[in-house]
């Protein structure tokens, strides 16, 4: 598959189309349901920390290409970068959480195990930053352009933005989540556990006897 790949990248960038569609293809095209699903899962917890801190960084580095001219002469510019903006800061994250209410308002779908409405905010705000679609779709849709430039700094940050709210709303949720009985139990939403009914039965008890006993 490394030497089809090979092969079928070098063949596109002859014909003048991009290469990265090769890496798409062979992606598609592994035979995954061959492998053990503990193998594959141990394959993708050694590769996602290299293709996540060290693949896409350099590839955003090397393909954007970003000019910090944060006054283009071309008019046209600004009705693109905002619309970049409104499409990743805006349009994406209200385009996952209305799809994600749909499949639960039609019952096609159901949250995880653990989850709640504030993961999904978080989820869908964070859908908001993009790199590498973005950039590719750049370069096909306007080339060289002066307003390629423009638009790869609205990519970058509306990117930065979108990771901000993400952040915001992920910190919001770990800080404070009521129990089932409306005591504040930050220490276990902060270890990734939700608080059981349990928890709450019991310090619900621990109150009736310390009333009794007073």
């Amino acid at each position: 598959y490394l030497a089809f790949g090979c092969v079928l990248w070098a063949g596109l960038i002859l014909t003048g189309l991009e290469g990265a569609i090769a890496g798409a293809i062979v992606g598609f095209s592994l035979p995954l349901s061959s492998f053990p699903p503990r193998a594959t899962a141990r394959a993708e917890r050694r590769v996602s920390p290299f293709a996540l801190f060290f693949v896409v960084p350099i590839f955003t580095f090397l393909n954007g290409g970003v000019m910090l001219d944060f006054f283009p002469a071309d008019p046209q510019a600004w009705s693109v970068a905002i619309g970049i903006a409104m499409a990743l800061i805006v349009g994406k994250p209200l385009g996952l959480l209305a799809g994600t209410l749909l499949a639960l308002r039609l019952g096609i779908g159901t949250l995880p195990p653990g989850t709640s409405m504030r993961d999904v905010i978080g989820v869908a705000l964070l859908s908001g930053v993009g790199f590498t679609m973005s950039l590719f779709i750049i370069g096909a849709a306007f080339d060289a352009t002066p307003i390629a430039a423009t638009a790869k700094l609205a990519v970058v940050g509306s990117s930065a933005v979108a990771a901000l709210l993400g952040l915001i709303a992920f910190k919001s949720r770990r800080s404070v989540e009521p129990s089932n009985n409306g005591c504040l139990t930050p220490h276990l939403w902060a270890r990734g556990k939700a608080p059981s009914p349990t928890d709450g039965s019991l310090l619900q008890t621990g109150r009736t006897q310390t009333r009794r006993s007073s």
